[in-house]
């Protein structure tokens, strides 16, 4: 649908956020006992619009 879409993906745009080069940046500070794992957090919105509004004012 969006040809270019791939070139958006945060993933590729920030690697860093990714567990592999994240625990790399830990190991190279030095830091011993790097554990890198998932930390979900719950979002809770009004409505549709109060999650897509400030999507829409940049």
């Amino acid at each position: 649908m969006f040809p270019d879409g791939a070139d958006h993906d945060e993933g590729k745009q920030f690697p860093i956020c990714n567990p592999g080069p994240m625990k790399d940046l830990f190991r190279d500070a030095r830091l011993q006992a790097v554990e890198v794992r998932a930390l979900d957090a719950p979002t809770m919105f009004v409505d549709f619009d109060d999650y897509w509004s400030p999507y829409l004012n940049g």
